[in-house]
């Protein structure tokens, strides 16, 4: 969603616009985003539940396609990721949030002691999936184990409740605060703001003028990201070009 605000407040017009993937994990996003019990999708058997994981319930990673994970998290953390993705898989099909199951992986988060992954969902939610989450979904549905409870919200969860308004003010003040003339900083009337859900970002962009060391009023722009609950990236585009400022 791209929303474009006409002033430093609370005036805003709606427009639509596509969201991408591949923004970088970032801040404390390793910790998974957890959803209530009662928040769960009503599947009672395992074979809804395989239903609802679909193909991807057999599969399994291939050594020689994962020469780079290998390396990175080592064999046997490889071979416990193969044993236990369909769990992680049916952690995110239980969530209501998720309609079914389309792709997952290893994600860039996991390392030898804690595997993680991603999990994609057909109406474009994204999970992140840690080997906590997988076992107590395994205890639960394979090893019946009724005090067994996995449950997890997708990345987007992260956001929903983020007020736009105060979001981009936080922007604005890492930046004022970058400068070497803080008090010159002049923010456009306008800016635009965008919800990216399957990473759990809200992407701020907007131009200025801000004065050099020599007192020189000069165009820039500044690109912010925020988790929901913090700013976790600002880069400025100046004179230098893009460079990041924050963290």
């Amino acid at each position: 969603m791209m929303k474009t605000i006409l002033s430093c407040s609370v005036i805003f017009m709606a427009a639509c616009s596509s969201d991408p993937d591949g923004l970088p994990a970032q801040g404390d996003e390793d910790s998974p985003v957890i959803e209530t019990v009662a928040e769960r999708a009503g599947i009672r058997s395992l074979d809804e539940l395989k239903i609802k994981v679909g193909s991807s319930w057999d599969w399994t990673a291939n050594p020689e396609g994962y020469p780079q994970l290998i390396a990175r998290i080592g064999r046997p953390a490889f071979d416990r990721s193969n044993e236990m993705i369909r769990w992680a898989l049916a952690v995110a099909a239980e969530s209501p949030r998720c309609d079914r199951v389309d792709y997952g992986d290893v994600s860039d988060r996991a390392t030898s002691d804690r595997i993680v992954w991603f999990v994609d969902c057909t109406n474009a939610e994204r999970f992140y999936i840690d080997e906590e989450q997988a076992r107590a979904a395994r205890a639960k549905w394979e090893l019946e184990d009724e005090d067994a409870v996995a449950v997890a919200a997708p990345e987007s969860a992260r956001i929903e409740g983020a007020n736009e308004a105060e979001v981009a003010s936080a922007c604005d003040r890492i930046v004022r605060s970058s400068l070497r003339l803080p008090e010159s900083f002049d923010p456009a009337w306008s800016l635009n703001v965008r919800r990216i859900p399957t990473v759990g970002r809200i992407e701020v962009t907007r131009t200025f003028q801000a004065s050099n060391a020599a007192g020189v009023e000069l165009p820039s722009a500044y690109r912010c990201l925020h988790d929901g609950q913090k700013v976790i990236e600002v880069s400025l585009n100046d004179v230098a070009g893009w460079h990041v400022v924050y963290p």
